[in-house]
């Protein structure tokens, strides 16, 4: 059997995001057995979207069944597809589609509320649009990270078998193991490391919260992340004592900076690109996810997996994965407050359980967050994928 995984993004650039997906996505698919994976570096670069990785992709695939046959599942992630996805059909392929799908309305609303142009013909225009979206439309299965994308999906007109498989995460290497289990002694013999210096084999211990009441975001610094409200939020809390972490590519970028100086106020850190998410989540006491539409969030476990506490907007998909008194609505700047509010009287308090949900109380307690964290390790959601795939096999 042959298998084909097909990306317009990067595949494993980075440790996190969508990196990480695509990594986690084509080992999964390649466990199955021979094949290989088209990211956007096999497609030469940049440039050109999103009509591109579409044309270059449908004649690839012609040469690349001449080569080795019948491909059985073709798997794809990002971008638009719909010529490639047609060609396979008609080979008689089975096409998956992964549809971190987000709302386009919310999206534009918030462009325009910003002053920001929405740039995007492929989104507004109906017979771009119509191609754009083609593709997923025509596939046997789109996975969708949370029922927030799954619903989108459905509103674009999606009658597919819907698979609805949460985005995993990685968990921060222990830095004195290195992620070993087992090292070498000074005496050539092998001991097991991590009963010495962290709790789970090859996981960084986690880091005690820091002493002044810390908030961040990481990631992308769109108008749909939902920052404008984070940053009102914050000046309406008119703490004195604490700090507002932004981290993210374009944190540094004049329009960030105008936001921050149009909307923001009290002790708020603009950091640019950070190296070391996890680092970076060690600072906090309290991770914000505060998008106005987002498929997943990638962040919020990774945050979680640093053993920090998170609140995230119903807005993201990764409000799936977190407890009811953690989420709070899209746009709500009162109810964002509200939850920081919340959570820091929690964490200066050393309260031990808040709130009830999940029939029962939740411990406020940063090695059961990472333990919620670890259902979702790429281990186990790759795990989900595949069965998916030989479903229809």
């Amino acid at each position: 059997m042959t298998f084909l995984y097909i990306t317009a993004d990067q595949i494993g650039k980075a440790n996190h995001g969508a990196g990480s997906v695509t990594a986690n996505e084509s080992e999964a698919l390649l466990s199955l057995g021979e094949g290989t994976y088209w990211g956007r570096n096999q497609f030469g670069g940049e440039g050109g979207e999103p009509w591109r990785w579409d044309n270059e992709a449908v004649d690839k695939v012609k040469d690349y069944r001449q080569d080795f046959g019948k491909i059985q599942i073709v798997h794809f992630y990002a971008g638009t597809f719909s010529r490639t996805v047609a060609e396979l059909k008609r080979q008689g392929c089975k096409i998956t589609y992964t549809a971190a799908a987000h709302s386009i309305d919310e999206s534009r609303k918030e462009h325009e509320k910003l002053g920001l142009p929405f740039p995007y013909p492929h989104l507004t225009e109906p017979d771009l649009w119509k191609r754009y979206v083609q593709g997923y439309l025509d596939a046997d299965v789109l996975i969708c990270p949370s029922k927030h994308s799954a619903d989108v999906m459905l509103s674009y007109g999606a009658t597919n078998r819907i698979e609805v498989i949460p985005h995993g995460v990685e968990m921060p290497k222990c830095k004195e193991c290195s992620g070993a289990i087992t090292s070498v002694d000074d005496e050539g013999y092998e001991v097991d490391r991590c009963t010495r210096c962290c709790m789970l084999p090859g996981i960084e211990p986690i880091a005690p919260l820091p002493q002044q009441f810390t908030v961040g975001y990481l990631g992308a610094i769109g108008a749909d992340k939902g920052l404008i409200y984070l940053l009102e939020a914050w000046k309406r809390l008119n703490y004195r004592d604490a700090v507002l972490k932004i981290g993210g590519g374009n944190s540094h970028s004049p329009w960030m900076k105008h936001l921050v100086e149009a909307h923001g106020g009290g002790n708020i850190q603009l950091l640019g690109w950070v190296d070391d998410p996890w680092q970076f989540y060690s600072l906090l006491s309290l991770y914000v996810q505060p998008s106005v539409s987002e498929g997943f969030g990638c962040e919020v476990l990774e945050a979680m997996s640093a053993g920090r506490p998170v609140i995230c907007s119903e807005g993201a998909g990764a409000s799936d994965c977190v407890p009811e008194h953690w989420r709070f609505k899209a746009r709500d700047v009162d109810d964002l407050v509200e939850c920081i509010r919340y959570m820091r009287t929690c964490s200066e308090s050393k309260q031990q359980y808040f709130g009830s949900a999940c029939n029962g109380l939740l411990p406020m307690d940063s090695e059961w967050i990472r333990g919620e964290a670890l259902k979702y390790e790429w281990d186990k959601i790759r795990a989900r994928y595949v069965e998916v795939w030989k479903s229809i096999l």
